[in-house]
Order: C-alpha cells, then structure tokens, then sequence
C-alpha cells in the first residue's frame, strides 16, 4: 500500500492553491479587518504566494497579478519598516516589480 502513496495528491500540496485567489483572499481580510499593516502570518502567506520570481512568468496572468499588487503596495511598503517584515517584505516587492509580465 505505502508503493502505491504517492499517486494521490495532497489537499494540503502548495502546488494544488490558486495563489492569485489566495493573494486576494488575503487583501480581503487585511482590508476588512482595518490592518495598518500586514502581520508575520499576513507576509508569511504573501510570501508563499509571491515569493517564488517564477510565479509571475505566465503571461495570461499578468493582469491578475497587477491587480494584487495595486491593493497590496502599500502594506508591502510599510512592511519593509518592520525588521520582522523586512526580508520578505523586500522579496516579494522585488518580484512584483522586476517580473516581465507585469512591470509594464
């Protein structure tokens, strides 16, 4: 049975989650709960979503992504003040703003 395992996937697999769905999941609940900024559990599912410079190379999804990062630029720049935030904070604004299909 243990050969046989890894023919089915996991629910919990990253490579199963739409991340522009939750990128914008996650704008939702950062903008209805009246956050200031994003906190360490906010930035760590950012990071999982747009931390990866590859996630940005489809082209049909370029204007999906500009839109995530229309509402999320401004909590990522406050996240860069934060030595916490910082690091990934700086990351994820990089792929945002060196990605082909998007910095135009």
């Amino acid at each position: 049975m243990g050969n046989l395992s890894f023919n089915y996937k996991l629910k919990s697999d990253l490579s199963n989650f739409d991340k522009i769905l939750l990128s914008n999941a996650l704008i939702d609940v950062v903008i209805a709960g009246q956050f200031e900024s994003l906190e360490q559990d906010h930035m760590q599912i950012l990071f999982v979503c747009c931390g990866d410079p590859t996630e940005f190379q489809s082209s049909h999804q370029g204007e999906s992504w500009f839109k995530v990062f229309q509402k999320m630029k401004d909590y990522l720049l406050v996240s860069i003040c934060d030595p916490d935030l910082c690091e990934q904070g700086l990351a994820v604004l990089h792929n945002f703003l060196t990605a082909d299909s998007i910095k135009y």
